[in-house]
């Protein structure tokens, strides 16, 4: 089959991948085709589920019952990341694979987890598969950007996300909680929180905002979650009625870091004790002031492999300084604010250069993605 071809199927498998929620693990697509046409499709849904290769010969058997294993001789496979040998939460992929006899399994990119890396397609070519590798492979990495980061360095991808004014303010100068982007800023600001598994905020965003930290998206969206909840706070000084603890909320998933007064402070201590009765995970530092980077390496030992950083200037701050983004996204709205007290994107001035910069239209705001280079 020509590269055309190739690309043609692994595209569609890409597309089908996204259509999952595994984290931790990576998001996979699997096509099967026999005689240029497809015959099954299949993505990894939720980890602990069947991978995208199982998913496609359950699809392909649920519809033909009985031949479907002489369907699959000779077939291709086109699967986005390279499939699995060992046993984790699910059997190897790769053995199943093999039982169907295709005549070639068509890869985007090695999977990084040493567990596996080349040991797939090594299995594969060893009882005389043939294997193409690197088809779309910068599309597939871009895909997993969270699991590849993960997998070499055990800390989360981390976006920092921030909706600002043409002079770069997040806020109005009257201090009302009063939105700055448009409406498709807002669905493309729940899509990233329904990508990742965590956002993070400071304690004065909740004093001041007091949000949600939820995704709010379309119910045809297939398949939609709330991040965890993570708060950076001090002196444990968030509201016990704060709307992160509403009591509506299927998932309790908050946790709060907070500085060493929580571990002898008696009001804190009591405070602990409540906000832990909610369900409420507190992990009390060793200083004073919350280490950015090290409660993100704390989120990482968690099994956190994502973060989306919506904080204020401190945060952004922070962070930046802390050279723990990945990512950056600017919305910047089509006006300026001189209201004072209205606050900068950035507590204090930063410096950082950029890899990529790319800036879109979104709806009546400009969408600036960057990504920083320390």
């Amino acid at each position: 089959m020509n590269l055309s071809k190739h690309k043609e199927f692994m595209r569609i498998a890409l597309e089908l991948a996204v259509h999952g929620n595994p984290t931790p693990n990576p998001y996979v697509g699997c096509v099967i085709v026999k005689d240029g046409k497809i015959i099954s499709k299949g993505y990894h849904k939720k980890c602990g589920e069947a991978h995208a290769e199982i998913d496609a010969l359950s699809n392909l058997k649920n519809k033909m019952k009985r031949d479907y294993m002489q369907r699959l001789n000779g077939s291709t496979f086109y699967i986005t990341l390279e499939p699995c040998t060992h046993y984790g939460r699910t059997p190897p992929c790769v053995d199943k694979i093999i039982e169907a006899k295709p005549k070639e399994v068509v890869i985007a990119m090695f999977d990084p987890n040493p567990l596996v890396k080349g040991k797939g397609i090594k299995k594969l070519k060893d009882t005389g598969i043939k294997v193409t590798l690197g088809i779309l492979e910068d599309e597939a990495r871009e895909l997993n950007k969270f699991y590849i980061k993960y997998i070499a360095t055990n800390m989360p991808y981390v976006i920092m996300k921030s909706a600002v004014t043409k002079n770069w303010k997040i806020s109005w100068g009257d201090g009302k909680n009063k939105q700055i982007s448009s409406k498709e800023s807002m669905v493309f600001a729940h899509e990233l929180r329904n990508k990742v598994d965590a956002i993070l905020i400071g304690v004065n965003t909740v004093l001041r905002d007091n949000p949600f930290l939820t995704t709010r998206l379309n119910s045809l969206k297939a398949q939609t979650k709330n991040p965890i909840r993570v708060i950076l706070d001090s002196r444990l000084s968030i509201p016990l009625d704060a709307n992160v603890f509403n009591n509506t909320l299927k998932d309790k998933n908050v946790i709060i870091f907070a500085g060493k007064h929580a571990q002898h402070n008696k009001k804190m201590i009591k405070k602990k004790d409540i906000l832990r009765k909610k369900g409420v995970k507190i992990f009390v530092c060793k200083d004073e002031k919350i280490n950015i980077k090290k409660a993100i390496y704390a989120l990482g030992k968690m099994g956190i492999s994502s973060v989306l950083i919506e904080g204020g200037a401190r945060i952004n701050t922070s962070a930046i300084k802390a050279k723990i983004v990945d990512e950056i996204y600017f919305v910047v709205a089509p006006f300026e604010v001189h209201d004072k007290p209205c606050l900068n994107v950035f507590a204090e001035k930063v410096k950082f250069g950029y890899k990529k910069v790319s800036v879109n239209k979104m709806g009546k705001d400009f969408l600036v993605n960057i990504i920083p280079k320390y």
